[in-house]
């Protein structure tokens, strides 16, 4: 009867580690998956709350924040209360213990408002909206096309995603978390549709804010 040798359990051991390094490996990559589906299921809750106080404030969108510290509302107490007053509006991907909490309230928060705008889109003509934060919906010509929220870094303002790159072409945004899902980020549209989105520079995305009544070039 043959003996195992020291190199017959040497095979043995490897192909069992690499067999084992597989399963972690699928298993981790489902496990980001669903990290990312319950990320996306949380901004489509995101979106139904801004419908309803887009409905209930005569179709403007909430200010980014409003108020003085430390009675500061974020956009997302704003459109909380039209859902649950007590949510939280986190990722279960986002980090849960920060070193910092950069929001203008000192909220935890791992979503945050569109407020990029590029070039053009704070032109003299005001034929762009330069900012979402208190921007009338129905005179926006392709509001389903425009990114209202997305993943945020709660570390620096993440209420407020691209405000230090305005008029500039600088990537990635500020306070957007570029990488949290499968190295892309999740986003919200206005039109209520979420869609993952890969981390490579896309401004004009970010900037998709023409008015209805915009001046004809």
């Amino acid at each position: 009867m043959r003996r195992f040798t020291l190199t017959d359990l040497t095979i043995v051991l490897a192909v069992l580690l690499l067999f084992l390094a597989l399963v972690f490996g699928v298993i981790g990559k489902l496990r980001g998956r669903g990290m990312r589906t319950a990320c996306q299921n949380e901004l489509r809750r995101m979106g139904f709350a801004a419908s309803l106080y887009i409905a209930g404030n005569d179709d403007f969108l909430p200010p980014i924040s409003t108020g003085q510290f430390p009675h500061v509302q974020l956009y997302t107490d704003l459109i909380g209360e039209y859902v649950d007053a007590k949510t939280a509006w986190l990722c279960p991907k986002g980090d849960m213990t920060p070193d910092r909490i950069g929001s203008a309230n000192g909220k935890l928060l791992h979503y945050g408002m569109n407020d990029f705008g590029y070039g053009v889109v704070d032109d003299a003509l005001r034929n762009y909206y330069p900012s979402l934060g208190e921007a009338r919906v129905t005179v926006l010509r392709e509001p389903a096309a425009v990114i209202l929220a997305a993943d945020s870094a709660p570390q620096n303002s993440p209420e407020d995603i691209g405000t230090e790159e305005r008029c500039s072409n600088d990537w990635p945004l500020s306070s957007l978390a570029t990488r949290r899902h499968d190295k892309g980020y999740n986003a919200l549209y206005l039109g209520g549709a979420v869609r993952w989105r890969a981390n490579r520079p896309n401004h004009w995305d970010w900037t998709c804010r023409k008015r209805l009544d915009a001046i004809p070039q």
